[in-house]
Formats: C-alpha cells, structure tokens, sequence
C-alpha cells in the first residue's frame, strides 16, 4: 500500500473512533490508550455459552416483545444541556500508579473516575478533554493519596435543551452517581458549580497542604525540636531546587512559597511505635517536593544532620545542584486540601452520601486496624525468640557500608544548567516562560 493509501486508512480509523473531532496533537495519549482498549478485546477469548443458536426469523412474524430487562437505549447528549461543576475527590492511593492518566499505565485514579462519567452517562464516551474544559488541582504520584482533591469540568444536566439549569439542589446527584460506579478506594464527596466562568481547579487555587505521616521505631527518639527549628527554614518563598525531581524540560522555575510548616504527634500507634504528623501549606508545590522535605527533616530528627542543614541548601548559590539523598516513601504522603478563593467554591454534600462514604472506609479501617494488630502479635511473639547462634556476615556488611558521608559532603546531581546544557546538546526542548506542568506534588 501506497504512503497516501495508508494516510487514508489511518484518517479512516480515527474519524471512526471520533467522527466531527479535529485531530489535535495532544490527542495521541488517548488515541493509543483507544487503540489499546481495541487490541485487548480482540486478543481476548470468545465468550462460549451453552445456548443453541436460534433460527433467523422477520420481524413481521413475530409479535414485538419488551425489551430485555437492564438494557438501555443510548442516550442521547444532544438533547441535554451541560453544566460546568467542580468535584471534590479522596482517594487512598496506595494501589495505583498515581492521580493523572498516563500513556504506560490505565491504573490510575482518574482513568477510574473517567470510566465512571461515561458509565453514568454523564459525559459522552471518549469526549475530548477541551470540549470537557477539564482541569485537576494536583496530579500526585504513585501511591500518595487525598483527601481534597479538585476536579472541574463539564457534566450533562438533567436539564433539557431549552429548558433553564435547575437549582443545584435540584440537580443530578452527581457524587451518588459516580460512588456506584467508582472503586471503594476512590469516593466524590461532593460537588458544585463554581461561581466563575473561568474557574480552573489547577490555576485558581490559592493554596494547597499536604500531610505527611512519620513512625517513630520503638527506642527511637525524635527530636521533634530540631524538625522544627529546621523546618522554619522554609517558611516563605525560596528556590526549591535542592528539595525536588528536577524536570527541566517542563520546569524552569523553582521558586515555591510555604506558608506554614508544623509537626507534631498524631495519636497512638501499634507495637511500640509512635506517629508523628508533618504539616505543609504552600501556594504550589514540585515533584516530589514534600517527599524531599520529608527526608531532610528526618535525617535531622535522627540526629543525622544538623537543623542548618535546610537553610545551606535553600541557599542555591552556596550549593547550587542537589546532594545525593533518597526520597521518604510516598505512601505515608496525603493531599490534605486544595484552597481557592473565598466563596469560589460552595460544595454540596448530602447526609445519605457521606454517611455511605464513612460506612466504606470505615470498613477498610477495621480491616487495617485488625491487620496492624496482627503484626504486632507476630512482632512481639518474634522479639521473645532466643537466637542461640551468631549472626553470619553482620562484621562484614557493617565494614562494607563505612561511615555516613554528611549531606552537604556528598556526590551531587547535575545542576540545571548542567542539564539544559545536555539536552541542548541532544537536540531536545526546554521548559520557556510559561506557568510550570508540573507544579503540584508528585
């Protein structure tokens, strides 16, 4: 076949996925997501039933019959307007591959919340982002989780053409709608339609804070103090550069503002152990930024670093690229909140809603609760243990991990220069002065 032959065939194809929609190059994340979809059903087995088939017969022979119960005619979006809504969204993110949908991976949060708008019928199957006007607050990463995110976009009414918006009391249910379609671990708790038109839940947000959850071991102590002290350090607006994922081909400014920063104990924990909370509220955040945070106060809390450790690499031109260190986990991280202007958003809740809401995760805290009890048990049954024998190779690891290098002494990470110099190089595109992709967690 012909290259013009084989241009048709590919145009034949997408108008055929999406007929009356102008190709646009931000599509192709959601076309080969489409086209995946395709090729798994294809590959899947066909279905064998023991029924026997039944003779072809006209319909004028028959006399005409009700429909099979559970079926539905497809509706038809053309005859109902669309109302502009702003959702607020938990998760516990610990079993996917992050918030945003992503090309390499279908386990993710809004791919679940996609696929529960379109069973409900209240956005049209694979609608186009723009004609949606869709935005999200934060895209956090694998495994964090949320207990305030914000979504906006557009949902079918149950008004008609021609007919004005009802009240929002009087609207669809849209967070009991969604429940019964979404994961346990995913629920909407409530809605509204924000007060202006321009409202975006990424670019109108004031603020956000997160929470992130510390277990002291038993014996450990932490110098909850010294986190503190160390912790001030970042309260204003400062280059975070130290503190992040540097991604310089989506981000060129690394100036974030904290505003508040607090820790402090958190309640009663299993086996011995202690929770402690740290407290971030910032006008937005980078990649990974909290979790880098997270890593420093705790090295300081251990008596690992000294509390001016923040402030020398806050200072960008004392040390301009990033020492060595590893990120603190993410699961213990949560997106507690996304802040807007007052009286921007109002949300809706019901009684019925949150009441089934708590029900859910009031259930998978039992089961957590009954679990964390059960290790603890193991726990202890093992500490009573007597272990007769030495342990083989402990001398030896020991020599061969040598001392701690302290952080400001380690190897670094390329600068941002020494990066856009290398992607230069390579031919590749840098971040321009434009508001950064990726400026909320993870």
């Amino acid at each position: 076949m012909s290259k013009t032959g084989m241009e048709r065939e590919d145009w034949a194809v997408y108008n055929a996925l999406y007929p009356g929609v102008a190709f646009q190059p931000e599509h192709r994340g959601q076309l080969a997501a489409r086209l995946r979809e395709i090729a798994a059903r294809l590959e899947a087995p066909p279905v064998v039933t023991n029924e026997l088939p039944q003779p072809e017969v006209s319909k004028n022979d028959v006399a005409p019959t009700r429909k099979r119960r559970g079926t539905k005619p497809d509706l038809d979006f053309a005859s109902y307007q669309t109302r502009y809504v702003a959702l607020e969204i938990l998760y516990l993110g610990h079993a996917y591959d992050g918030f945003a949908r992503q090309e390499s991976s279908s386990n993710t949060i809004e791919a679940r919340l996609f696929s529960a708008l379109e069973r409900t019928r209240l956005i049209p199957f694979s609608a186009p982002w723009q004609s949606l006007r869709y935005s999200r607050a934060g895209r956090t990463d694998r495994g964090v989780s949320a207990l305030g995110q914000v979504v906006a976009l557009e949902l079918r009414s149950s008004a008609r053409v021609g007919e004005p918006l009802p009240d929002p009391g009087q609207e669809l249910d849209y967070p009991g709608l969604l429940n019964r379609a979404l994961p346990e671990d995913v629920r909407v708790t409530g809605w509204c339609p924000p007060t202006s038109p321009d409202f975006s839940a990424r670019f109108s947000a004031t603020h956000r804070e997160y929470k992130y959850f510390v277990v002291a071991q038993p014996g450990e102590a932490l110098d909850l103090a010294a986190m503190q002290a160390a912790g001030a350090a970042f309260l204003g607006l400062h280059d975070f550069r130290n503190f992040c994922k540097m991604d310089v081909a989506q981000v060129k400014h690394f100036q974030r503002r904290i505003l508040d920063f607090r820790i402090e104990a958190a309640g009663p924990a299993s086996g011995g152990r202690r929770l402690f909370l740290l407290s971030l509220r910032g006008t937005a955040f980078l990649w990974h930024q909290v979790r880098c945070m997270a890593a420093v106060l705790l090295m300081v809390g251990r008596g690992k670093e000294d509390p001016g450790v923040v402030a020398a690499l806050l200072d960008v031109r004392a040390h301009p690229a990033k020492p060595l260190y590893g990120l603190a986990s993410e699961e213990p991280l949560l997106l507690s909140g996304c802040r807007y202007a007052p009286g921007e958003l109002r949300f809706l809740r019901t009684e019925a809603n949150r009441d089934q809401v708590c029900k859910v995760l009031g259930r998978a805290l039992d089961s957590h609760l009954v679990r964390a009890s059960l290790l603890s048990e193991i726990l202890t049954k093992l500490g009573e243990d007597e272990c007769a024998l030495p342990s083989a190779g402990r001398e030896r690891r020991a020599r061969r991990h040598g001392e701690r290098v302290p952080l400001l002494q380690r190897v670094r990470e390329p600068s941002y220069e020494e990066r856009c110099t290398k992607i230069r190089e390579a031919g590749g595109k840098l971040a321009g002065d434009f508001p950064d992709e990726n400026d909320t967690e993870e």
